[in-house]
C-alpha cells in the first residue's frame, strides 16, 4: 500500500505541467502577434511605395507613346550621321528619277502644251506667298501622320547652308564701284532669300518631314489648278506679276511642257526619293570617309 503523502506528491506534476504550457501557450501567442504586426508592417510599407511610385509617375507614361516605325529610325540616323550625303543623294535621286521620267515622257510621245510649262513657271513665282499654307497644310498631316513630323530635317538644311559657304568660298565675287542704290538692290534678294530659309528651318524643327510632304503635295496641285485656270482663258500672269520667266516657258513650247510635265509627276516618287537618299547618303559618306583615310585626311565631314 502507497505511503498516505503519495496522493500529495502525485498532485505536484500536474501542477507543474499546466503552468508550462500556459507559458508555452503564451509565448506562441506573443510569437504569432508579432508575426501578424511585422507582415501588417511590411504591407504597409508597400502600400506607401506603391502610393508614392504613382504619385510620382510622369504624366505621359499612363499614354506612352508608341514605337516609332522603321524608317523614321532609319531616316533619322542617316541625317544625324551623314546630313550633307543625305542631301546630295537626295538631290541625285530627284534628279535622277525626273530624268526617267522625261525620257519616258518623250519616248512615249505624250502631248504637253506650253501652258504647263506656264503653270510650272507660276507655280514656282508664288512659292514664298504660299508658305503660310504650306504650314496649315504641313501642320494637318502632322497631326494624321505624326510620325512624318518625327524624322527630323533639320540637319539637311544645316548642310545646305554648309555647301553653300563651300561654295561660294571657292567662287570670289568680285568687288566693283556699283552705286550704293544698285548695292542696295542687290542685297534685298539676299534678305529675302534668308527671311524665306530662316521660316523654312522653323517649319522643318516644328513639322518635320510632314512640311516637306505638305509642299510636294500642294506644288503639283497648284499647278494643276493654274493650268486649268489657263486653259479656261484665265490671265493670270498679270494677277501674280509675271513677266519674263512666263513668255519664256511659253516660248519654250513642248520641251518645256514635256519637263514641267516629268517635274511635275516626279513628286509622286517623293517616299521613293526620301527613302533613297536615306539609303544612299549613308554609303556615300562611309566611303568618303575610306578616301580620306586612304589620303591620309579624314575626308568631308558629314
Amino acid at each position: 500500500m502507497s505511503p498516505p503523502n503519495a496522493v500529495v506528491d502525485a498532485g505536484h506534476p500536474l501542477v507543474s505541467f499546466d503552468e508550462h504550457d500556459a507559458h508555452e501557450a503564451h509565448d506562441g501567442v506573443l510569437a504569432t502577434g508579432r508575426r501578424q504586426m511585422v507582415a501588417e508592417t511590411v504591407h504597409a510599407f508597400e502600400d506607401c511605395e506603391k502610393t508614392l511610385a504613382e504619385e510620382t509617375k510622369p504624366a505621359d507614361s499612363a499614354n506612352p507613346s508608341p514605337p516609332q516605325p522603321w524608317w523614321v529610325l532609319f531616316l533619322n540616323k542617316a541625317l544625324r550621321d551623314h546630313p550633307v550625303y543625305v542631301l546630295l543623294s537626295f538631290l541625285l535621286v530627284d534628279m535622277g528619277s525626273a530624268l526617267l521620267l522625261l525620257c519616258a515622257i518623250v519616248t512615249l510621245k505624250i502631248p504637253v502644251d506650253g501652258d504647263f510649262a506656264l503653270a510650272y513657271a507660276l507655280s514656282k513665282s508664288i512659292r514664298a506667298p504660299r508658305l503660310a499654307f504650306d504650314a496649315i497644310v504641313a501642320a494637318k498631316m502632322a497631326k494624321v501622320w505624326p510620325p512624318l513630323a518625327q524624322v527630323r530635317v533639320g540637319p539637311i538644311l544645316d548642310a545646305g547652308e554648309r555647301l553653300l559657304r563651300v561654295l561660294r568660298s571657292g567662287f570670289p565675287t568680285r568687288v566693283d564701284t556699283a552705286s550704293a542704290e544698285n548695292e542696295k538692290n542687290k542685297q534685298s534678294p539676299s534678305k529675302s532669300a534668308k527671311q524665306f530659309a530662316k521660316n523654312a528651318r522653323k517649319m522643318t524643327d516644328q513639322y518635320g518631314l510632314a512640311y516637306m510632304a505638305a509642299k510636294n503635295v500642294i506644288g503639283p496641285v497648284s499647278i494643276g489648278a493654274i493650268y486649268v485656270a489657263l486653259r479656261y482663258g484665265v490671265d493670270l500672269k498679270s494677277f501674280v506679276g509675271v513677266g519674263g520667266t512666263a513668255a519664256t516657258a511659253t516660248s519654250a513650247g513642248k520641251a518645256a511642257g514635256s519637263l514641267a510635265l516629268a517635274s511635275w509627276v516626279s513628286t509622286l516618287l517623293f517616299p521613293l526619293v526620301v527613302l533613297g537618299a536615306g539609303w544612299m547618303g549613308p554609303k556615300l559618306g562611309r566611303f568618303s570617309e575610306w578616301v580620306g583615310t586612304r589620303r591620309g585626311g579624314g575626308g568631308v565631314v558629314g
